[in-house]
């Protein structure tokens, strides 16, 4: 149950460059940082850790939705940063390096 709700409680519905950004960009970085916090201070379960992952994952560099033909710069960035927040979530050394 939880992790349907974080999957789309971060999930902008309109399909605007806007709301791209903050479906590739800004929510998977949000929700990172947040992850990382709510572990420090006391461990987050499996099912939410999970959904977090998948957030996160949305920032995919790898393909370009219409409207998003150019993920460089600081979008790139951006997105790199999300994963390194996903991998240190889980303690995976391959996503952060």
């Amino acid at each position: 149950m939880a992790r349907k709700c974080i999957e789309k409680l971060y999930e902008s519905v309109n399909q605007s460059v806007h709301f791209r950004y903050h479906n590739r960009i800004s929510n998977p970085i949000s929700v990172g940082q947040s992850s990382l916090l709510l572990q420090a201070s006391g461990g987050l379960t499996a099912n939410v850790t999970v959904a977090v992952r998948a957030v996160i994952r949305r920032a995919d560099w790898s393909s370009n939705p219409p409207g998003m033909t150019n993920v460089t710069g600081a979008n790139l960035v951006w997105m790199a940063t999300a994963h390194v927040y996903g991998g240190l979530l889980v303690a995976d050394e391959g996503e952060v390096a």
